[in-house]
């Protein structure tokens, strides 16, 4: 709990759905003097955003079995971020488990998302791991937030039409100029690239363990990107096509189904209407600090940050009865909106971040020591240790040498030190994603397993899909994937032609034998690497 202390993330129970809109009214004729009539406003000339405290919504990135993540933008910092959303009383209903040693206790999955929480917070000071801004709480619908900084992109995309992982970013356009020659070809990582991208991941994670924590979820899907260049990847003919599996063990993006937003209810319109009419006239607009064409990388609507996309009417139900906050422009219904936002709603949101850091609560104090109003069983190993006092330290945002940031700890644990090896921390679980996980983990093995190792051999299968674009070993079940993995030999496709060294060091982090597997500081010190 020391380290979760000296963070500098807040929580806050200040939750403000409102809408922003920002309408553009035709030129006043003749030089005189604009006045707004009812006529002069419809459904096209009006664009509204959808705001949680300072955080314009844009789009659902993802969608889990517990959570719905979203890109959103911050218009007071002119930052992106992306907001995980869990549901309280969903999470509550179901079922979760927390292994150790000598217990195996039942609690809810609410549980668990506050053991992922305390798990990612506290872990802030490594460069490694992806940045928590702040934790919002929504007592009255039951939510919480989880605001961290935007990354464009995971390690890798999971391409369900080809059955193989591919570089992140969208293929249409250059398989459009490319012609039919790029169907049967994939971009996967450079080998330099891949060796800077490992050096990374294997500093963070040998941080996580000197911490005494265990991941348990290496895969490219938690494993995000600081910024993206072609320059990374290179063109990959697949000779053979690979086998389509049909285990869930990727985040389903949900960015292709992404709809326009539905027009204004006429009841939402005629308030709107209203509130033009008596609006506080602000000279001029603010405009957002980001350039049109850095921005045109998050696929944006053409009105940002309003006008947001979306993927069901459930997705804004919460906003039904939010609050409109007008701004207007006399430019003509032909006006860019792109990139601006209105003074008034600029105005609002800054003072509901001023009340909210009035009352927020540090993430340590709101867990431990404050009357928690949702149930949480505290976990035994965050137990707060009697010196514990709030010391918020400043950490780098934005390191520009880190390339790779790792994220999601919703089944990291603690790891229990092994008695007859101190230095080999053991869990007593199989958690995780099934075709990233080591063949120890998923058949009983007395006396728990060794962490590191099970840490270790996940990497490895990620290292070989950033090379290969598929995955070592593969099954319908859990039976099957154990059987491929403890039978089926290693193969290294010939369509990529890597150095021996690399070779090599994929080959020891999926040794099966555990004892027998490199370890992380071995890694470190490895040929390939140095």
């Amino acid at each position: 709990m020391d380290r979760l202390a000296g963070v500098n993330v807040w929580v806050t129970e200040s939750c403000n759905y409102w809408r922003p809109v920002y309408a553009l009214l035709p030129n006043p004729d003749n030089g005189k003097e604009f006045s707004i009539s009812d006529s002069s406003i419809t459904h096209e000339n009006i664009h509204v955003g959808y705001a949680l405290n300072q955080y314009l919504f844009q789009y659902k990135i993802a969608q889990t079995n517990h959570a719905t993540l979203w890109l959103c933008f911050d218009i007071i910092d002119n930052e992106f971020y992306c907001i995980k959303t869990y549901y309280i009383e969903a999470s509550r209903r179901e079922r979760g488990i927390r292994f150790s040693k000598d217990n195996m206790d039942i609690v809810t999955m609410l549980d668990k998302v506050i053991d992922e929480i305390i798990y990612h917070c506290s872990l802030q000071k490594y460069p490694g791991v992806a940045r928590v801004k702040e934790i919002i709480v929504n007592i009255e619908n039951a939510m919480i937030y989880i605001v961290m900084l935007y990354y464009p992109s995971q390690l890798m995309h999971y391409d369900y039409n080809k059955g193989c992982y591919c570089w992140p970013t969208s293929m249409t356009d250059i398989e459009k100029t490319s012609g039919k020659e790029m169907q049967d070809c994939v971009f996967l990582y450079k080998e330099d690239t891949a060796k800077k991208i490992m050096r990374q991941i294997v500093e963070t994670i040998s941080a996580l363990h000197s911490e005494g924590i265990i991941h348990k979820d290496i895969k490219p899907e938690n494993i995000l990107l600081t910024r993206v260049d072609e320059d990374m990847f290179e063109s990959v003919a697949l000779v053979v096509k690979p086998e389509k599996h049909d285990c869930d063990y990727t985040m389903p993006y949900v960015e292709n189904r992404r709809q326009p937003l539905k027009p204004l209810k006429n009841n939402e319109l005629e308030s709107i209407i209203k509130l033009l009419k008596n609006e506080n006239r602000c000279p001029g607009s603010r405009k957002c600090l980001y350039e049109q064409l850095k921005l045109q990388q998050y696929k944006l609507s053409s009105a940002f940050p309003y006008d947001p996309f979306m993927s069901s009417d459930f997705d804004w139900c919460i906003w039904e009865d939010a609050y409109f906050v007008c701004d207007s422009e006399s430019k003509g219904s032909e006006a860019l909106v792109f990139n601006i936002i209105g003074q008034n709603a600029y105005t609002y949101a800054v003072t509901l971040v001023d009340k909210i850091k009035a009352n927020r609560v540090h993430i340590m104090e709101y867990f431990f020591n404050h009357k928690l109003k949702i149930p949480y069983t505290v976990n035994p190993n965050f137990k707060t240790p009697p010196n514990s006092s709030i010391c918020v330290k400043e950490y780098n945002q934005h390191d520009k040498n880190q390339l790779v940031v790792l994220t999601d700890f919703g089944v990291a644990s603690i790891g229990e030190p092994n008695e007859k090896n101190p230095d080999k921390l053991l869990i007593y679980d199989s958690e995780g994603t099934l075709l990233f996980n080591s063949p120890e983990s998923l058949q009983f093995v007395e006396g728990g397993i060794q962490g590191e190792a099970r840490d270790v051999f996940s990497l490895g299968i990620t290292l070989y899909c950033m090379i290969y674009g598929i995955l070592p070993f593969v099954g319908k079940s859990c039976i099957q994937v154990l059987i491929s993995m403890m039978e089926d030999p290693l193969q290294f496709p010939e369509y990529h032609q890597v150095s021996d060294e690399l070779k090599t060091l994929i080959f020891s982090m999926l040794h099966k034998d555990p004892n027998q597997r490199i370890t992380l500081k071995q890694i470190e010190k490895h040929s390939w690497l140095i």
